[in-house]
Parts: structure tokens; C-alpha cells; sequence
């Protein structure tokens, strides 16, 4: 939503954000058409609708398409079937719109992999370009943000989460360590770093911009993209990952009684099916560790000048990300 406020203000729209009932994934056609008809009139007041994560979400309006007024754009975040596939009725629908109602539906991957995912699962190829998130969030846009308070405190009250924070000079200087289960099951980074003296913060943060005062953010990848792989750029955030090799070596390996998690469905990591990882993409803005000691050394060794440079990257990419997809969502609302 912080993303969507970012393009929306820009591009000048009347909008507005409905966050939908959490932890309801399986989208059957009778919980589509139940909140079609609580929310009609509401849905066809809009010119356009976006659903983002996850796609599944779209059916409300597939279904409905006879009395849907709006366009939908279908924001692929999470795979477009998550959750969906016991369920082959959802996959007739999906391709039926795709392929019959491009008046009224743009279905659009966030990452290259969810683009591939797609034609794998449906054997056909999704019309539009990727667009990855931009990663622009500015505070005084969250007044816009349906159910901020309680997707803030799902983050920050996490179980993973040792820790949180009042005041940014709480986590300032530190290294960051994200709550995900590999930095916490698999590795217990925390521990590890804090063994070889150095000064940890393990929790969720409150809005991406708070990392800028850390010293460095610290994850081990466990899906093709991520905001954060994009707000860390836009916040000109270090961040510390496994080299291409180190987590491909990871990825079917078990550790702390965990095994490594990667969301890919094709199975285990590859060289080649890494590059698809976004975190990846941006390279010279980010510092990669070949081992534990590896990531230790760099850490105490990360020099003032390696930070300006990083940073330097950072506004380059992140001026070239908000560029490159801005015009791609001007071009999905048609907007000159």
C-alpha cells in the first residue's frame, strides 16, 4: 500500500486502499461472490482496482465480470495461485479472463520469476511487462494506509522478533537482523554476531526508513523478491547477503534442526534460477558474503568510503527503478 500511495500521489489520483480480512487465502467462488455483493457499489465507484498480494483476490471481480464497471489491474505478488491449487476451477477462470477480457482485467508480474511461474502453470504467456515495486515510502502518505496500526504490529510483534525498538537511537549503528525464519532458525544470526562482538538489533522494523541510522541490514533470501529488496535501495540501506554460491549451497541443506527456505516451487535453487532473485539484481549496491566468517570479516571491516559508495549505487538504482516502472504503471492507466 505504501508503494501504490507513492505512484498514486505522483500520477495525481483520487485513491484509496481496502486492506481484505487477514489470513484468508483460499478464494472460492462463493467468498468471491459474498464480498461482491457486500461491496459492490463500492468496487464499481472506481475507475480502476488493484490487488496486489495475493492475486487470488482477483476472483471477487473474475467472477463478476458482467456487473464489473472499473478495470482491474492483478498485481502478481505471491504467485498468481497461491492457494489455490486444489482448486482447478480458479486456473479455467484465470486463463479465461487473460485471454478473453483484456477490456476489463491487466495482469501484471512483480517479478520476472512470477512471469515464468505463470506460463509454466497455464502454458501461455502473460501479456504485460514486469513491474517491480519502486520502494518509495514517504511518511506522510501513511495517513492513506488501511489497518496500518495492526499490519505494523503483526511485523513488529512477530514470534521471531527478540527484540523492538521506542526510539531509532535504540537501533542506531547496529546491524539489522531481519525476523525471517533463516536468520532465526536456520542461522541464529543474532548470537553469532553478538559472539564475535558485534552489536545486533533482531526484530521488525516500523517503516523501512527507520534502517537508514543502522549500520547494516543483514538477511538470508527466502523468495524471489521482497519490498524490502527495493525500500533498502529508495532508503540507501547497507545491506549484507550470501553470495549467489553460498545460498544455492544452502538452499538443500537442513541446520538447527531447520531446513533452508526458499519459496520456489520449481524446487531447489540453481545458479541460473538465482538470477531471478531481486535482491540480485542491484548488485553494486550491496555486499555479498561467501561464508559466516566471511560476513563477520566484512562487516568489522566496512569502511566509510564502501558505505558512500554503496549509497551512491543506491540513488542511481533506485532513480532507474522508479523511472523504468513508473512509465510502466503510466502505460497499465493509460495515462500520458
Amino acid at each position: 500500500m505504501r508503494d501504490h500511495a507513492y505512484i498514486y500521489e505522483t500520477l495525481k489520483f483520487d485513491y484509496s486502499f481496502w486492506k481484505f480480512p487477514k489470513g484468508l487465502f483460499h478464494i472460492t467462488k462463493d467468498i468471491a461472490n459474498s464480498i461482491w455483493r457486500d461491496k459492490k457499489s463500492y468496487f464499481n465507484s472506481f475507475d480502476y482496482i488493484v490487488t496486489s498480494d495475493t492475486a487470488p483476490l482477483s476472483r471477487i471481480f473474475m467472477e463478476n465480470i458482467d456487473e464489473l464497471k472499473p478495470h482491474v489491474v492483478v498485481w502478481i505478488c505471491n504467485r498468481f495461485d497461491y492457494n489455490m491449487e486444489p482448486d482447478p476451477s480458479f486456473y479455467e477462470l484465470f486463463a479465461r479472463v487473460h485471454k478473453n477480457n483484456v477490456d476489463k482485467f491487466t495482469i501484471v508480474p512483480f517479478s520476472d520469476f512470477e512471469g515464468i511461474y505463470y506460463a509454466n502453470k497455464q502454458t501461455e504467456l502473460l501479456y504485460h511487462p514486469t513491474i517491480t515495486p519502486i520502494g518509495i515510502n514517504k511518511r506522510e502518505l501513511d495517513i492513506h494506509i488501511d489497518c496500518l496500526k495492526e499490519l505494523q504490529t503483526s511485523y513488529t510483534d512477530d514470534p521471531n522478533a527478540k527484540q523492538s525498538y521506542k526510539n531509532l537511537d535504540e537501533i542506531s549503528d547496529k546491524i539489522f537482523v531481519s525476523i525471517y525464519g533463516n536468520d532465526n532458525g536456520f542461522f541464529k544470526l543474532k548470537e553469532m554476531l553478538e559472539t564475535n562482538g558485534i552489536q545486533c538489533f533482531n526484530g521488525g522494523f516500523k517503516h523501512p526508513d527507520d534502517l537508514r541510522v543502522c549500520k547494516a541490514y543483514v538477511t538470508f533470501p527466502d523468495a524471489f523478491s521482497k519490498l524490502l529488496a527495493f525500500e533498502s535501495i529508495q532508503s540507501e540501506v547497507i545491506v549484507f547477503l550470501p553470495s549467489e554460491r553460498f545460498l544455492v549451497s544452502l538452499h538443500p541443506t537442513s541446520n538447527n534442526g531447520t531446513q533452508y527456505w526458499f519459496n520456489n516451487p520449481f524446487g531447489y535453487l540453481n545458479l541460473e534460477s538465482i538470477k531471478l532473485c531481486e535482491w540480485y539484481r542491484y548488485e553494486k549496491c550491496r555486499i555479498y558474503f561467501d561464508s559466516l566468517e566471511d560476513l563477520v570479516s566484512k562487516i568489522k571491516q566496512l569502511s566509510k568510503e564502501t558505505i558512500d559508495e554503496k549509497k551512491r549505487w543506491c540513488r542511481i538504482y533506485g532513480k532507474e527503478i522508479e523511472e523504468t516502472n513508473m512509465n510502466r504503471w503510466k502505460n497499465v492507466f493509460r495515462v500520458k
